[in-house]
């Protein structure tokens, strides 16, 4: 099944993991999820993520609210190769204006990945980020590109704030039966009296 968007996802599909010791539930999700966002791209130089995502999201809402563009009003920051982020946001359909020429498109689907709701305030993500990667590392997941942060409506308390991190994931290799060669394939094993 094909989710469309928002970051929204099923239950199916998915391996729902409570870390040991902590707050912290942790969503292997197995099922594509599909984005449409328009907003604006850039580079980030130092690792300063949270500096150029600011800049991206002012510049693409000043860009939404000047032309009257209906949104969902959901930020989304992705994290792209290179060094890359683009900050976008779902446009309402129909449109009744035209997409603004500031506005880019970016469309991806992450075939496989992981899901965690953070609950608290926006300086806490990049330790939230570090133990996130810990775990999959713990798991012997390979985090593969892209990655984002999708966040709720505005909150004035800081503690109730919820961002939604998506964590693209490397698929899982084929796995392939432990079958023994002496046993005849329609057999059970250990269903034949004689030890090969």
């Amino acid at each position: 099944m094909r989710h469309d968007g928002g970051g929204e996802a099923e239950e199916a599909g998915a391996e729902l993991t409570q870390t040991e010791g902590s707050e912290m539930t942790v969503e292997i999700v197995e099922e594509p999820i599909r984005f449409h966002l328009h907003g604006i791209g850039g580079v980030v130089e130092d690792g300063r993520y949270g500096e150029v995502g600011f800049r991206l999201m002012n510049e693409m809402w000043r860009v939404v609210k000047g032309a009257g563009v209906p949104t969902t009003g959901i930020n989304h920051w992705v994290y792209l190769p290179e060094n890359k982020m683009f900050v976008g946001v779902e446009l309402r359909t129909p449109q009744p204006v035209p997409t603004p020429a500031a506005l880019e498109p970016l469309e991806f689907e992450l075939q496989r990945y992981m899901r965690h709701v953070h609950v608290g305030p926006y300086q806490a993500l990049p330790q939230k980020w570090t133990e996130l990667k810990a775990e999959l590392a713990a798991r012997g997941e390979v985090i593969d590109s892209p990655s984002l942060e999708v966040y709720g409506h505005h909150c004035d308390d800081p503690a109730k704030l919820e961002t939604t991190i998506l964590i693209g994931l490397r698929a899982e290799p084929e796995r392939t039966a432990n079958v023994s060669p002496h046993a005849p394939c329609d057999e059970p094993p250990n269903s034949r009296s004689e030890v090969p």
